[in-house]
């Protein structure tokens, strides 16, 4: 089944869309690729810089290209019956295919997880029970087969449902490049004044000295003043502080004692009392007889 993937990721369908993708995100997201294998072999021995590429916000570490190469290195030797060297994968261009490798994968990987796609381990499960390489001779599944294959490929249950959950989706994604599609002429157009458009801007500076510009008169000055008053003038602001106090807001902090309330009533006797007034009745006579 791994084999059969790598086989579909060599087709040219697949490069062709791998190619497309590597080609859009070197516009949109893909930053700080070394430039030569100089600077990969120094970065893959920890003498130079460690990241290799960002792609789309991931990183490609010096630690993955060995990884990778490496691997590449022990099938072709293994495919050749010769030991292949670095300096043989160097002379071939193997090192730049490789990170141009890892580089793709992570622009698919990025488009897959844009469209949002996923795959759930009972679909892959289904999948290896069917798989006629994990079956025995009466067609029934059997794990002493599917473990013993799996070590022989250095992969354990894990590593295995991870390893076709990622080689299929992003199968899923480069398998759209094998249809027949016909672009609306809108998007189309669209796309195309997109990627070969260009712009030609053209400008030029004015400057104006103070002796170019008349003096203006009282009567222009006063004009300009009263057609846009709001311009020359703000509103004018108060700052406010207000502070309450009540009788009751402060009662509960005072404590008075009954000295105190004497104390005061004795030095605002007077404003306790009220004078007496008495009513008087005047009645005149004419003389003392009357």
């Amino acid at each position: 089944m791994l084999e059969s993937m790598r086989n579909a990721a060599k087709s040219w369908v697949a490069k062709v869309l791998m190619a497309l993708l590597v080609l859009s995100f070197s516009i949109w997201g893909i930053k700080d690729v070394s430039s030569s294998f100089s600077d990969n072999l120094l970065g893959w021995f920890g003498w130079g810089p460690k990241d290799l590429a960002k792609v789309a916000g991931k990183t490609i570490l010096a630690s993955d290209y060995t990884t990778a190469l490496q691997k590449t290195l022990r099938l072709m030797s293994q495919q050749s019956g010769q030991q292949v060297t670095t300096d043989d994968a160097h002379k071939m261009g193997v090192d730049k295919q490789v990170l141009d490798s890892l580089i793709a994968r992570l622009v698919i990987d990025a488009q897959r997880e844009k469209l949002g796609l996923a795959m759930s381990d009972a679909t892959i499960a289904e999948s290896v029970y069917s798989n006629k390489i994990f079956q025995d001779s009466s067609g029934k599944f059997d794990s002493t087969i599917f473990q013993r294959l799996l070590a022989q490929n250095g992969l354990n249950e894990a590593t295995f449902f991870a390893s076709e959950r990622t080689g299929r989706l992003r199968a899923a994604v480069t398998d759209i490049a094998g249809e027949d599609i016909t672009l609306p002429k809108t998007y189309a157009l669209a796309l195309a004044q997109f990627a070969g458009q260009t712009r030609d801007a053209r400008y030029f500076t004015v400057t104006a000295n103070e002796s170019d510009v008349a003096a203006p008169t009282d009567a222009e000055l006063k004009k300009q003043y009263e057609s846009s008053p709001a311009t020359y003038t703000a509103p004018e602001y108060r700052s406010v502080a207000l502070m309450k106090v009540d009788p009751a807001d402060i009662a509960a902090k005072i404590t008075v004692t009954p000295d105190d309330v004497k104390a005061g009533y004795d030095k605002y006797k007077k404003d306790y009392f009220k004078p007496e007034t008495r009513t008087l009745l005047q009645v005149s006579f004419a003389n003392a007889e009357a």
